[in-house]
């Protein structure tokens, strides 16, 4: 893997809100070039994320709140999402969530080459992060809404990651044609699969997994958060009519690259 792909693997987790110490960048570039194993890795991320969590001792959701039932996909004792290595804080969880997710990206599953339909999409998902919460790769099976923006209802899911599906498959027969991968649909599949929103959490990073494998190396890496979220907002502000033309820009660009 190029340093260039390993800059890229960063800056998708940087655009989710995500920085990395130099001694990370250490372990992700170790693991990139095949010097430290991914799950020794991944696996000392995990211990070390939950030493420091059990440092913290931070209080949990009041017994009298949980008579009311525990929203989905939250823990029952703390206001965090349900994660397989049983965290409490928000701040660490969501640490590890990116260098885990880092680190499966520096492995196969950061190129989903052959990626070309919704069960590849789902087992990308899985394979980003399966080491944190166990519905990775399961569909979201409750309605999501964030600033202000409304995702597709849940019975529409399948319709729409469908439709996400069609455009990436024209994408990838001009790969294995060996033509240049087209932008309109490249621009379609990014904007139906964002507002399809198929997952609870980590639907940006997997889209940018996808992204990647149809890119050079280094072309993620022109984008910023702050450019990539106004692109995603602009295509999303009508609900259950997403709009491609708002992120041509940006793909234009990262198939220039």
């Amino acid at each position: 893997m190029t340093t260039a792909r390993v800059h890229d693997i960063e800056a998708a987790q940087r655009i989710e809100g995500c920085t990395f110490t130099g001694e990370f960048r250490g372990v992700l570039t170790a693991v990139a070039e095949g010097r430290v194993d991914v799950e020794d890795a991944v696996a000392a991320e995990i211990r070390a994320a939950q030493d420091a969590d059990a440092a913290l001792d931070l209080p949990g959701v009041p017994r009298w709140r949980r008579l009311f039932g525990t929203p989905a996909y939250q823990a029952p004792s703390h206001r965090v999402l349900r994660n397989r290595p049983g965290l409490t804080s928000p701040t660490l969880l969501n640490d590890l969530t990116g260098r885990l997710c880092a680190l499966r990206m520096a492995s196969s599953a950061g190129n989903p080459s052959d990626v070309g339909d919704a069960a590849g999409v789902l087992g990308v998902h899985g394979a980003l992060f399966g080491d944190i919460f166990g519905w990775a790769g399961h569909l979201r099976f409750v309605n999501l809404s964030s600033q202000g923006i409304a995702f597709a209802p849940v019975p529409a899911i399948d319709h729409h990651l469908a439709l996400a599906v069609d455009d990436l498959r024209i994408c990838r027969e001009h790969q294995a044609a060996g033509t240049p991968v087209p932008l309109e649909p490249l621009c379609r599949f990014l904007t139906e699969y964002l507002w399809c929103h198929p997952f609870r959490d980590g639907n940006g990073r997997t889209a940018m997994a996808v992204l990647m494998s149809m890119t050079a190396p280094g072309a993620l890496s022109t984008v910023g958060p702050a450019e990539w979220y106004a692109a995603s907002a602009q295509s999303l502000q009508v609900a259950g009519f997403p709009d491609p033309e708002p992120w041509a820009p940006i793909l234009r660009r990262m198939l220039d690259h």
